[in-house]
């Protein structure tokens, strides 16, 4: 394995992967949790390979909490120029959802 998912602090339920030009994955977790395990509403990640071998995850967008649209829950796509990475939002969320641009 490459990443788990699941300590506090972290998301769950990752989307899809894409790679960047560098070798970097990216995806979105529509849920995760804070330091103090307090629910959170998703963010989209970068897992980057170490020297040593193994992988680290960072956050690239974490979505507030007081987010007209929370939950990302779909695969990343990057735009045509490959400098921004897209995705959508919802079902679960007010509006009914929505599609977001992130740029790393």
């Amino acid at each position: 394995m490459l990443y788990v998912f699941g300590a506090p602090g972290d998301g769950s339920h990752p989307s899809s992967l894409v790679f960047d030009t560098h070798g970097n994955l990216f995806g979105s977790v529509p849920s995760s949790t804070d330091a103090n395990d307090q629910f959170q509403n998703g963010y989209v990640f970068r897992l980057s390979r170490q020297s040593s071998g193994n992988w680290s995850e960072s956050v690239v967008y974490a979505f507030p909490n007081t987010n007209a649209a929370p939950f990302p829950n779909s695969n990343l796509i990057w735009n045509t120029s490959r400098t921004a990475l897209m995705g959508t939002i919802g079902p679960y969320s007010d509006p009914a959802g929505a599609v977001y641009k992130v740029t790393p």
